[in-house]
């Protein structure tokens, strides 16, 4: 019966919706099964029927519903400890992972387990340590004892030293649960963490430890851990698991805490044991996105003459690693730093290109791109070595259709470096590649063309050849167009939204960072699938769409914005209809970067409008149509649960981000750049807008500084109760202080316009 109940509160949303009036009669019922001595078979059905309840209650507006039940925090950890105690491995591990998923939905409901916490972090931390016990049960009591410290309230251990140096210290302990296989060394493809589900844990475990706990406490305590990790030198896996480690908590780390374990991560550059090399090298990768500008300002040399050592590894997995670093370090360093490395570094990527396994190629492809950005003119010399390579990969992709997108990145981006005049065959070349493929497949573009890289090679191409690229536009404009209005799936009625999109990885992945708004690509998007986020659309209809559809459309708002930047007169026949496409994206609720995005690529294209010559009274209902889909994206968005999204390969790409509930508020970014379009299309505008149009205006910016006040208010009542941090503070209020000089703009250039202002505000 209990089971059953459990069942009812985890498979259908009617039967919960029918349970929950009676929950507070439920609770005792449950506590008293949970404090069956009798039969563990009760207690954990128990337990896991307590934990379904909660993650179906977790949520806003639910607080009063999870306190209800924290009474039942204590048995629950007893059934833990009593299942731990008595080996029940398989029901134990039904308990571990119900409760694991109850503290992601309700991590409040934890709370209650205060003055009960430590006998039972010791329960956990002994099953962690308990190398004959299975490592699904270790990882599990792992992760639990984590959720646990994450929801407590209890300051007797989130602010003991003991406490928190022993749980840092089984973080490492689950890292070290990697075995050394024979075959690592010689596998030909890419390497993820994830293929190691207990170094995952311990990765993950670890960097939320780091956002719970405070900096000054937390990175002393942890450098004292991964010292001793990483003077072990009898186990390689210590040395393995301290570099993850530093991977995971550079974020949190000062830069004179980085100084301190790089000789550790430049020794083990050069470590015997091939995976502590490539974690080393990923490593390294981690810390040029936290502190590149650091590394590059004083530790570059050593940190470059080792990278090229690296690449030239017997293992090509650690070769792809290298690569990646080399990447990251690129990205930071200046042209003169790089130049005195250039010679060396086309050298390696030129023999990686054409003699390494396909995942090696690419990431020196990604080098040779990020080079060609620092160096820019300065790449002339290296540019023929590599526009043949390129090119073939592109024409003849064989078994290695991943290649084709980066070779297309890295040919339009060395094109762009050179200019004109060296680039134009080549430009040539790929351009009447481009069509002849396009045709070949009915106007669309193949399989084995990715749209993302496809449309971002384009834009390159046409800010090279500028009022040249026009006589492309006619073939590529619609099929920009038709990537940015694909469609989203509707979530069938039968179907749990909830449970749709579930992020599986986390922060500090193999390979799993990108930067820049013309980044090179870090994660391989021919070895991940893409997730999926739910969303609530303008009618109420729960719709799904794939993280790879949501990039392509922001990317097709980019592209299209600075190819009518580049080839402004070639582009005005297709303002009509990329106006319409992107006022159509302004609503796309589920990701405010594509809303952003679109309203930018509007205020382009208006611009552009306006700047043509043509007669106003012609351009002006064209005008009006971009001015109301700016206006639209300020429209509340429907509350809508997204899971996580995590950014593909190609320069541009964006960094993963963590599931998250929207706010009843427009953004206060997207509210600042809408203002901000608004103001520049008005006060180019020379003509008087529609009565209507101003009135909705006026009153879109009553609404946005009325939200202000009020969540500035907000800000300030959470720093006053310590709610929230000052930096975090800082940062908010700031923006609610660029929004309010953003309105007064837009009012200031209304004021100035012939529309002026009417007699009767809001």
């Amino acid at each position: 019966a209990i089971r059953l109940l459990g069942q009812l509160f985890e498979g259908s949303e009617a039967a919960a919706g029918m349970l929950r009036p009676h929950l507070r009669e439920l609770v005792p019922v449950l506590g008293q099964a949970l404090g069956s001595g009798e039969s563990f078979e009760v207690q954990a059905a128990a337990a896991v029927a307590v934990a379904r309840v909660v993650s179906h209650c977790g949520g806003e507006g639910e607080e009063d519903t999870v306190r209800g039940l924290q009474p039942l925090c204590p048995g629950l950890l007893q059934t833990v400890e009593r299942g731990l105690a008595t080996e029940r491995g398989s029901r134990t591990e039904e308990v571990l992972e119900a409760l694991i998923d109850a503290a992601d939905e309700a991590p409040e409901f934890f709370a209650g387990t205060a003055g009960h916490l430590p006998a039972y972090l010791t329960a956990l931390a002994r099953t962690v340590r308990t190398e004959a016990l299975g490592l699904d049960l270790r990882r599990l009591a792992f992760e639990l004892l984590v959720s646990l410290f994450e929801g407590t309230e209890d300051e007797k251990v989130t602010g003991d030293p003991h406490a928190i140096t022993e749980i840092l210290s089984l973080s490492m302990v689950m890292m070290m649960c990697v075995e050394d296989d024979d075959s690592w060394p010689t596998e030909l493809s890419s390497y993820d963490t994830t293929e190691d589900s207990n170094v995952e844990s311990g990765q993950v475990g670890l960097n939320r430890l780091g956002c719970v706990i405070d900096d000054e406490v937390f990175v002393p305590l942890l450098a004292v851990v991964l010292s001793q990790h990483a003077s072990n030198t009898v186990q390689w896996a210590a040395r393995h698991a301290a570099l993850l480690g530093i991977l995971q908590t550079g974020e949190f780390m000062e830069d004179t805490q980085v100084k301190q374990v790089l000789p550790f991560v430049l020794r083990s550059l050069r470590d015997a044991h091939p995976r502590v090399r490539w974690a080393a090298a990923q490593t390294v990768t981690e810390l040029c996105n936290e502190h590149g500008e650091m590394l590059a300002e004083d530790h570059y040399r050593p940190l470059m003459s080792s990278l090229l050592v690296l690449v030239r590894d017997a293992v090509p997995r650690v070769s792809a690693a290298g690569c990646s670093a080399l990447r990251g370090m690129c990205e930071n360093l200046g042209r003169e730093q790089l130049e005195e490395y250039t010679n060396q570094l086309m050298t390696e990527c030129q023999r990686l290109i054409t003699e390494a396994p396909p995942f090696v190629q690419k990431r020196a492809i990604q080098v040779v791109a990020w080079a060609s950005d620092t160096i820019s003119e300065g790449f002339a010399p290296f540019y023929g070595g590599f526009e043949g390579p390129l090119l073939h990969l592109i024409e003849h992709p064989r078994g290695e259709a991943g290649l084709v997108g980066p070779a297309m990145e890295c040919l339009t981006s060395i094109g762009r470096a050179v200019g004109l005049s060296q680039f134009r065959p080549a430009a040539a070349r790929f351009m009447e590649l481009s069509l002849r493929t396009l045709h070949a497949h009915g106007g669309n573009l193949p399989p084995t063309w990715p749209a993302y890289y496809v449309m971002h090679a384009w834009k390159r191409v046409a800010t090279v050849l500028k009022e040249e690229f026009a006589g492309y536009l006619p073939a590529i404009v619609p099929v920009i167009l038709a990537v940015a209005s694909s469609s989203c799936g509707e979530v069938p009625d039968n179907e749990d939204p909830s449970t749709t999109g579930k992020s599986g990885r986390r922060k500090g992945q193999a390979d799993s960072s990108a930067n820049g708004a013309d980044a090179a690509a870090a994660v391989d998007s021919d070895d991940e699938e893409p997730e999926i986020l739910t969303f609530t659309d303008t009618a109420g209809k729960v719709r799904c769409v794939s993280t790879a559809v949501v990039e392509d459309k922001m990317a097709a708002c980019v592209v299209l914005a600075d190819v009518a930047e580049a080839v402004p007169s070639g582009f005005l026949p297709f303002v009509g209809p990329v106006a319409e496409a992107m006022a159509g994206l302004t609503t796309f609720h589920v990701d405010t970067e594509v809303q952003e995005s679109a309203v930018s690529c509007l205020v382009q294209v208006a611009t552009l409008l306006l700047e043509s010559g043509q007669p106003l009274p012609q351009t002006l209902p064209l005008v009006g149509t971009i001015l109301s889909g700016i206006l639209a994206a300020a429209t509340t968005p429907p509350k809508a649960k997204k899971g996580s999204r995590k950014s593909r390969g190609g320069r541009g790409d964006e960094q993963e981000e963590e599931p998250e509930e929207e706010s009843s508020d427009v953004a206060v970014p997207l509210q600042v750049t809408v203002i901000k379009a608004l103001r520049d299309i008005i006060s180019r505008c020379k003509a008087e807008l529609p009565t209507d149009f101003v009135a909705r205006l006026l009153e879109t910016v009553f609404v946005f500084s009325n939200q202000s006040v009020l969540r500035t208010v907000q800000l300030r009542q959470k720093r006053r109760s310590k709610e929230l941090a000052a930096d975090e503070f800082r940062e908010q209020e700031e923006w609610e202080e660029v929004l309010i000089l953003k309105l007064g703009g837009l009012l200031d250039a209304l004021l100035s316009s012939p529309s002026g202002l009417p007699v009767a505000l809001p």
